[in-house]
């Protein structure tokens, strides 16, 4: 019954926010509507509470993961968020692969800030496009546990280095 409410139109550019109880298999729900998304071609971003929630339902373990069941669709998914994407020499570009060859993307709030911010104000073309559908799992961690989390995007700067040691007697 939950997935058809929320697919139920309700007119463009409206939400719906949906409070699912414990033991009520919101991931799964959350998974059943991104494919019903992802089949009438929408892109889907997952936002979940944490990295390693969102690399264990974009996984293809059988018992915890959701991979088999988007395969199932002729659908393919992926994390935004796993070490592959942490990766310093190779990770933007890895990310940037994710997001063009998966209609569903998993992630956790600041790994989906980091790309947006890195493609718009660093122009790092990471997101060649923003999801079409924007998914979150345990609204209540992004806006209230989570709200005094800042993102920082910062470089490395080499012309401090040769200032460290002063820094370090101060």
């Amino acid at each position: 019954m939950a997935l058809g409410i929320f697919l139920e139109p309700c007119g463009r550019e409206k939400g719906r926010l949906g409070n699912i109880s414990t033991g009520e298999e919101k991931s799964l729900i959350t998974a059943m509507l991104a494919a019903a998304q992802a089949l009438i071609g929408k892109n889907v971003d997952i936002v979940t509470s944490s990295q390693v929630l969102a690399i264990r339902n974009a996984s293809d373990d059988p018992e915890e993961g959701y991979k088999e069941f988007f395969h199932l669709f002729g659908l393919r998914i992926n994390n935004n968020c796993d070490d592959a994407c942490e990766n310093p020499r190779t990770g933007q570009i890895e990310r940037k692969e994710r997001y063009l060859q998966n209609e569903i993307i998993y992630g956790e709030t600041a790994y989906f800030q980091r790309d947006i911010l890195l493609t718009i104000f660093f122009s790092k073309d990471i997101r060649d496009r923003i999801g079409d559908i924007l998914l979150v799992d345990e609204v209540d961690n992004m806006v209230i546990d989570n709200a005094e989390k800042t993102l920082y995007i910062s470089h490395d700067t080499t012309d401090m280095r040769d200032l460290r040691d002063l820094f370090i007697q101060i």
